[in-house]
Order: C-alpha cells, then sequence, then structure tokens
C-alpha cells in the first residue's frame, strides 16, 4: 500500500484524478 502511495506523490495527475473519484 505504501509503494502505491508513493506513486501518487510522484503523479500529481494520479492523485488529483482519485480525489475526483472520491
Amino acid at each position: 500500500l505504501y509503494v502505491f502511495i508513493e506513486k501518487l506523490r510522484k503523479s500529481d495527475t494520479w492523485w488529483l484524478t482519485l480525489t475526483g473519484i472520491t
């Protein structure tokens, strides 16, 4: 799970999409 969070941290667009889904 930590690795998943790391990926989101490196990808602004990815984490932005995650926030949009949530």
